[in-house]
């Protein structure tokens, strides 16, 4: 019943997510002229797009490499092509669901399938979250310094970049706190759920702290791993700040590719930081019609008004659209193999 349950809302999630994207270019393309956006999507720079496509492709890569060291620290042994698996089922089901929420539980569901314990599975996921965030908010830190005018465009665009500022540290100090003042968390939530259960707000207040505690455990258990594997976290970071410039500049290459220069990939990377960081944390699946809108603002500062239409959509294309098809088609394929035993997977046997 339960994994009925969950199959809905991914099915809910992805339906919400194809009608959001109908809405989201029936409004920005009203007015185009499609004839003359076809026209300037077709004579633009081939070579400028596939190393667009390239950069997506880096990082994906890279997350995968994420799993694979940590993976390989905890005594896991799996090869770089099941690290890419995992990769792409994160960031599809991350991709199809409210605030990028359905990625880490699913993945986890996966990594079972092969035989890793479920503690063992969230220090990994637990790390590459908390990594990830830090290094989205050190970019935004110094495009913050560097690139302020970008992100005064307007109100929207301020208020959305301090509430995703304070999100992000938000996470970050509340998975701190969980791997290393457990006992400050553990009063503070168990009070709260007690609280909520009075309130009849919650349900078998015992079970949700049952769960909680279980959580906890795994936290420790992830602060105790750091603790032991100083350079394993300092790889993360630098291999994740690879990942993430690789994914922002697929909006620079898009630009080269529409023939222009006068901005360099700085820019163009900083309003990508912009744009995810004002996104990161909003109630919709892959960020889909916000991420447009933003990219509709603030490409005013880099576009002329009738290259914004093919801008908008080539970079979506590219960093967004193509790489759910992509990661869909990678996470299809694993679930098909998962279901056979004794499947191989280009080398790699699937238990």
């Amino acid at each position: 019943m339960e994994k009925q349950q969950s199959s809905k809302k991914y099915i809910s999630s992805f339906l919400f997510l194809i009608v959001l994207m109908i809405i989201t270019y029936c409004y920005i393309f009203k007015n185009c002229n499609f004839k003359g956006l076809g026209q300037v999507v077709c004579e633009s720079k081939i070579q400028y797009l596939l190393l667009g496509i390239a950069a997506m492709f880096v990082y994906i890569g890279l997350e995968g490499v994420n799993f694979h060291i940590i993976g390989h620290s905890l005594g896991i042994k799996f090869g770089y092509i099941k690290s890419f698996c995992y990769a792409c089922i994160d960031i599809y089901f991350c991709g199809i669901t409210p605030s990028a929420t359905g990625g880490q539980p699913i993945l986890a569901y996966y990594m079972s399938k092969d035989d890793i314990s479920i503690s063992k599975s969230s220090i990994m996921i637990l790390l590459y979250t908390v990594v990830y965030k830090v290094v989205l908010l050190l970019l935004g830190s110094l495009v913050l310094i560097v690139h302020f005018d970008f992100i005064a465009q307007s109100p929207l665009t301020i208020g959305l970049f301090i509430l995703g500022i304070v999100i992000n540290i938000v996470i970050i100090t509340v998975c701190l706190m969980c791997m290393y003042s457990t006992k400050i968390v553990q009063g503070i939530v168990v009070k709260t759920i007690n609280l909520l259960a009075v309130l009849h707000i919650v349900k078998k207040p015992q079970d949700k702290i049952k769960v909680f505690y279980s959580l906890l455990d795994d936290y420790q258990a992830s602060a105790q791993f750091v603790k032991n594997n100083h350079r394993v976290l300092w790889r993360m970071l630098f291999i994740t700040l690879v990942e993430r410039v690789a994914y922002f500049s697929v909006g620079y290459f898009v630009y080269k590719a529409l023939g222009l220069n006068e901005f360099g990939i700085r820019d163009i990377v900083a309003i990508q930081v912009v744009i995810s960081i004002t996104v990161d944390s909003l109630p919709l699946p892959g960020a889909v019609g916000v991420s447009e809108a933003m990219l509709f603002l603030l490409y005013t500062k880099v576009y002329m008004d009738d290259l914004i239409a093919p801008a908008i959509l080539l970079t979506r294309g590219i960093n967004f659209y193509m790489m759910l098809l992509l990661t869909g088609i990678v996470t299809l394929v694993f679930h098909l193999c998962c279901r056979r035993p004794g499947k191989v997977l280009k080398g790699e046997t699937i238990k």
